[in-house]
């Protein structure tokens, strides 16, 4: 059964409190076979919105409380609503515990000063075929954001746009047997890669191998879960040939195995899958059929806790302590992502994947960081099968000049930065500043996500990053900053950005970390709070002042 927003309700579900200010938009609501799947806006013209949940009432069994991530850029609502105060975008996409329709829908929109706004949803539901309905109330919302790019000029993140959610929509489905007779024609020696479709540094990855299998000659499979059509789905590549994209069960993983043309099993990322519990048994179905070599890539710590940042049910940074705290922290997490595994039992997830991974033909990290935590997880699993092989980074044109004793500060953070890229840190260093009457300039090269945008920051926006260099020098930026709370795996804008000669804080952790201690411009710290970050960042800038760079 799929509940879906109609064309109609969504226009009825913009709502507005004359007496509060608040405005917000429903864009897209689904809820197929148990994964709900939601993302809108939110505003105000006066009070400050702190916290917004979903709740679902059922026929049956106790209502359902939905979290939402907050502060999600969005700079169409911006242009179109510009007296919201800091009109932002919420997201969601996790596993609820009841499958019915549910009876109603509302909003629980709680203020900092502790009021709560309970507002009613209009909903309708259909019980149709889920890919039809997911691609029309999918293609409606994204005809808007459309004309939103085009009109502004944003060709390449319109592009962007394009190529990752409208293939999905349109791919063609197969039926339960129908695969096999696909399958069977492919040439010998084909790869299968599994992968999320959430972007990122592993899509990038992903692309690249990709690209050099099919260079060397060889077909490419790609088992992946479309968060837009909220389907699993299987590309399928060859030289010289248009690609194929189906929309299949989970039931096809079956037909997969039985094709002896694979012969090596790629095992990207899965965050996001429903059931991910299920994909060790997936990748020892292959390992038990023999003949084929599966190599595991550690792009997170998806592996080692379901928590793929390791953050803990405080958001923190966990380090990967003993089993018994796991236990208890697990459970507590009230993360979507992290919600996929339902049971949130920790001994569970380690017993599944411990297997695997002593089994796989290689398990290959990105940093010697990442192959001490994974055997932190795992001290059983052999030293000599855990491969350390550091992602290549391309040459970058242009640039950058280190703007010596000129005032205010400038600091700079690049990318899309969410909560574990570090947003609540950066929001936090702004505010201190303004609080201690410092004037410091603050650019995002990139988008912000965060609940609150302190007016002293600035976002550029989507950027290429061969204009990384020229960016960075038109805004006389002194240092930047990577603020991760999480021990990222490899980091490209951190390489990037010690290629073009930039000076560089870091927290001490993760691979970052490890590399901007060795950098002869960077300067690491303890993970804290923005407050308590401001005198590190000043007393690093008299440093770079005293310097000859």
């Amino acid at each position: 059964m799929t509940f879906v927003w109609t064309n109609k309700a969504i226009q009825s579900a913009i709502a507005s409190s004359k007496s509060l200010g608040i405005e917000w938009s429903v864009d897209r609501f689904l809820i197929v076979n148990g994964i709900l799947s939601t993302h809108g806006w939110y505003g105000s013209t006066g009070v400050d919105i702190h916290n917004i949940k979903i709740l679902l009432s059922f026929m049956d069994g106790p209502e359902e409380s939905v979290g939402l991530e907050l502060g999600l850029h969005r700079p169409d609502v911006q242009d179109a609503k510009p007296q919201l105060h800091s009109a932002r975008g919420f997201f969601s996409h996790r596993a609820i515990s009841n499958h019915e329709i549910p009876t109603s829908v509302s909003l629980l929109i709680e203020l900092r000063d502790g009021t709560e706004v309970r507002v009613p949803v209009p909903f309708h539901s259909e019980a149709k075929q889920e890919v039809v309905v997911t691609g029309k109330t999918l293609l409606r919302h994204h005809a808007g954001r459309f004309f939103f790019h085009l009109f502004r000029g944003n060709w390449r993140l319109l592009w962007d746009r394009i190529s990752k959610h409208l293939p999905a929509l349109l791919a063609r489905n197969v039926t339960a047997g129908a695969l096999g007779p696909i399958l069977s024609n492919l040439p010998e020696n084909a790869v299968l890669i599994i992968d999320h479709a959430m972007g990122g540094g592993a899509n990038h990855y992903r692309h690249d191998i990709t690209q050099a299998h099919l260079n060397e000659g060889r077909p490419v499979l790609l088992w992946t879960f479309s968060p837009a059509a909220l389907g699993f789905q299987l590309q399928i590549l060859q030289p010289g040939a248009e690609k194929r994209l189906y929309g299949v069960k989970r039931a096809a993983w079956a037909e997969l195995v039985n094709c002896r043309k694979i012969t090596e099993v790629i095992f990207n990322n899965c965050v996001s899958f429903p059931t991910p519990e299920e994909m060790p048994e997936m990748l020892n179905n292959f390992l038990d059929r023999g003949t084929v070599k599966l190599i595991l890539l550690v792009h997170d710590f998806y592996m080692a806790c379901p928590s793929h940042f390791l953050l803990n049910k405080d958001g923190k940074y966990c380090g990967l302590p003993k089993l018994e705290v796991c236990r208890e922290c697990l459970p507590k997490i009230d993360d979507g992502l992290v919600g996929l595994f339902q049971a949130k039992d920790i001994d569970l997830w380690r017993d599944r994947w411990g297997p695997v991974l002593g089994r796989a033909d290689e398990v290959v990290c990105f940093s010697e960081n990442t192959r001490a935590l994974l055997r932190r997880a795992y001290p059983s699993l052999e030293i000599k099968k855990v491969l350390v092989r550091p992602h290549s980074v391309a040459y970058l044109t242009g640039n950058y000049r280190f703007p010596l004793n000129e005032a205010p500060l400038r600091l700079a953070i690049v990318g899309d930065i969410n909560y574990h890229k570090g947003s609540e840190v950066f929001v936090d260093l702004a505010e201190s500043a303004r609080k201690q009457n410092l004037t410091i300039e603050f650019l995002v090269i990139g988008s912000l996500n965060a609940k609150s945008k302190p007016p002293e920051i600035v976002e550029t926006g989507p950027y290429k990053r061969d204009d990384l260099a020229d960016i960075l020098s038109r805004y006389k930026i002194h240092m930047a900053l990577m603020l991760s709370v999480w021990p990222e795996t490899f980091s490209y804008v951190t390489h990037e950005l010690i290629k073009l000669k930039v000076p560089l804080f870091s927290f001490d952790i993760g691979a970052q970390g490890d590399t901007v201690r060795q950098y002869s411009l960077g300067c690491v710290a303890p993970l804290c709070n923005g407050s308590d970050l401001l005198p590190v960042l000043l007393e690093f800038k008299k440093a770079l002042d005293e310097r000859t760079l």
